[in-house]
């Protein structure tokens, strides 16, 4: 992988030197592979590279996200990103589907699909908000949705879908209690307009199904031994319960 020590600077030659010395999956202290940091750099190049050496697209980091998911997380917090340069990463590295398990039943959502963006992008910006300690900030409304959504361009999501209007009815179609006949059960409405998962979906990840909080690893966020541990507790408390803390 020598040939790569063009692209990008100290940083991306470093990742590559470390490639060369460690492998191509190797692991920072922050449990982050070359491809996860390729990913969030907006690197298409470096990810296609990476990807021909054999890096493993679905390896996650602490956090549960695969690399197209700590894109996605970027391309939620910057437009910039999202509109320049997630595109490219996108297009190398964005799975066909996602399977899911509600309450003994199986789903698979395909990427083709107008839930495939909502779901991804509830589970890549979760930590985040948890991490802002304000319980009421954690659900996620058709407002926030279309401001995260609307700066993606439209070869990655239809015009269409980037609509307050569709984004709202996607939300409602789906929560727990809809009596809509394609209705999935994928979030729950803790008040009116806001969202969060259903605490009883369940993703496949290396053959099992793991409820979506614990592959997330929220647990992460509740080791403070302060009062602000202790309001994050209570968040994540309110996630996968009834307890009504926001």
């Amino acid at each position: 992988m020598r040939y790569l020590r063009d692209y990008s600077g100290k940083f991306f030659k470093d990742i590559i030197s470390q490639c060369e010395r460690y492998g191509v999956d190797h692991r920072t202290v922050f449990n982050k592979t070359p491809l996860v940091l390729a990913a969030a750099a907006g690197n298409a190049a470096l990810v296609k590279e990476l990807m021909t050496a054999g890096a493993a697209s679905e390896l996650i980091d602490n956090q549960g996200l695969t690399a197209w998911q700590g894109a996605l997380q970027r391309a939620a917090q910057n437009s910039k990103f999202a509109s320049d340069l997630f595109p490219g990463v996108h297009e190398i590295l964005a799975p066909a589907s996602v399977s899911l398990k509600v309450d003994d039943r199986l789903i698979k959502i395909d990427a083709n699909q107008g839930e495939f963006f909502l779901l991804h992008i509830f589970f890549a910006t979760l930590h985040s908000r948890i991490g802002r300690r304000w319980g009421s900030l954690v659900p996620l409304t058709a407002v926030v949705l279309e401001k995260i959504i609307s700066p993606l361009p439209g070869n990655v999501i239809a015009d269409y879908r980037k609509k307050r209007s569709y984004i709202s009815s996607l939300l409602s179609k789906n929560e727990i209690d809809s009596t809509n006949p394609y209705c999935k059960k994928l979030f729950k409405r803790k008040r009116t307009g806001n969202y969060i998962f259903n605490p009883k979906l369940a993703v496949r990840w290396k053959e099992e199904w793991v409820d979506i909080y614990s592959h997330a690893n929220i647990g992460l966020l509740s080791g403070l031994d302060s009062e602000s541990g202790k309001n994050l507790r209570n968040i994540i408390k309110s996630l996968i319960s009834d307890d009504e803390v926001f």
